[in-house]
């Protein structure tokens, strides 16, 4: 069965022995004490043609030292029936339900994905592209549109996991879209005005963070052309001139990974950085990195005098990997991407299969860290990477946990 590890026994799911409903997808042996990389969509860097359809799933675990640790986790049912490249997604909040084996509180989300370019599930044909948002356990059934058609838009979580916020990838409208989670199976697409776009116009390949309640956005293209200084929007207050200029950056870049990550330091005042790494400028790849420093407790009010500061370069030149930061924000990490290409033949020198982690104490106290332990199936670029935080599961998926702290079987995790 597709998404098995090697050498794992298959258990046997006939709907009603280990408690799952017959064909729902299943999750196997996962720790609900570690959070969960889920890394899917994305097309090969050789060939962008060729069918690349599996989801992979990597438990993180940390010791006590501090020390991430990655193990692959075993799964079936939530590989994809068709190739999908240039999505856009996140993990909307769908509810919590009792159970009475610890923990004794679990969070459900949905993994929603948006527009990109899809094939069709015969893999004949070109890639078309989709305005439809699909759950990721049901990838051929859309559940909500975009309000317009958009190409490379920016998306954002919002409170931790009550919306995501599109913007961008169009020419023809300054709306943006809130997706919203209706229930375990519907989301909702409101189209919204009040977040400004101002004279920030046309949004392609952006990144945008949350800091506290401002929206900080950096890299891509505006009204296609480069964006070398950042803007913030302070969604607390209502600001008649919408977003206003808060730093420059030291490159223009696009395909740059970005997160937003905070000291490993717990006191009261923890720093937060924001991240660009990678990307490309006129077909010239980049392993540089940009890291502006902020106060997690202040607001930013235009008076910051921080600016963008150079971080360590990324273990090699890299573009459009998909990129999620850890549940806690101390770690960014970067599965895939496209590494040393002609970007006018697509000959890629190097097949990126890697993943890899930023963590930061100050900007000049980063650390990347190669995962060896762990890899992808096959190169994989233009994906999406979900993090899944502890004691959370996936809305529609079966899990069968064995370990010394927790047993359980359920049904559909449907509310």
């Amino acid at each position: 069965m597709d998404g098995y590890i090697e050498n794992q026994t298959e258990p046997q799911v006939d709907g009603g022995s280990v408690g799952c409903i017959q064909n729902q997808p299943v999750v196997y042996n996962h720790n609900m004490e570690d959070s969960l990389l889920i890394v899917t969509t994305g097309v090969d860097p050789i060939n962008e043609s060729k069918a690349l359809k599996d989801t992979q799933l990597f438990a993180i675990a940390e010791n006590s030292a501090g020390t991430l640790q990655l193990s692959e986790v075993v799964h079936s049912g939530l590989n994809l029936p068709l190739t999908w490249k240039k999505a856009r997604g996140g993990l909307l909040k769908v509810g919590h339900y009792q159970e009475d084996q610890e923990p004794p509180q679990t969070t459900l989300y949905d993994a929603i994905i948006c527009g990109g370019e899809r094939k069709s599930p015969s893999e004949s044909g070109s890639f078309n592209m989709t305005d439809e948002c699909f759950r990721l356990v049901d990838p051929l059934m859309p559940i909500a549109k975009y309000s317009v058609v958009r190409d490379r838009p920016t998306m954002i979580v919002l409170g931790k996991g009550a919306a995501l916020w599109v913007a961008g990838g169009s020419e023809d409208s300054k709306a943006t879209d809130m997706i919203t989670s209706v229930n375990a199976n519907q989301v909702s697409v409101n189209s919204d005005h009040s977040f400004p776009s101002s004279h920030l116009f046309d949004l392609r390949q952006n990144c945008i963070q949350m800091l506290k309640n401002t929206a900080i956005l950096y890299g891509g293209l505006v009204d296609k052309n480069w964006l070398l200084y950042s803007w913030y929007f302070d969604l607390d207050n209502d600001n008649p001139f919408g977003w206003r200029m808060l730093a420059e950056m030291n490159y223009q870049r696009i395909g740059q990974m970005c997160g937003l990550i905070r000291s490993g330091s717990y006191n009261k005042d923890h720093q937060g950085f924001l991240v660009s790494a990678g990307g490309q400028n006129n077909g010239i790849f980049m392993d540089s990195v940009e890291l502006f420093q902020h106060s997690l407790n202040s607001p930013i009010d235009g008076t910051s005098k921080n600016s963008w500061e150079i971080g360590p370069a990324m273990p090699k030149k890299l573009t459009f990997g998909a990129t999620a930061t850890s549940h806690d924000q101390r770690h960014m990490f970067v599965a895939g991407g496209k590494s040393e290409l002609s970007w006018s033949s697509h000959s890629p020198i190097d097949n990126q299969a890697s993943i890899i982690s930023l963590t930061c104490l100050t900007p000049s106290l980063c650390k990347w860290t190669w995962h060896s332990e762990v890899s992808l199936s096959s190169g994989r670029t233009r994906s999406l990477a979900f993090i899944l935080p502890p004691n959370a599961k996936l809305s529609g998926v079966c899990y069968i946990a064995t370990h010394e702290n927790y047993t359980s079987t359920e049904d559909d995790l449907q509310l």
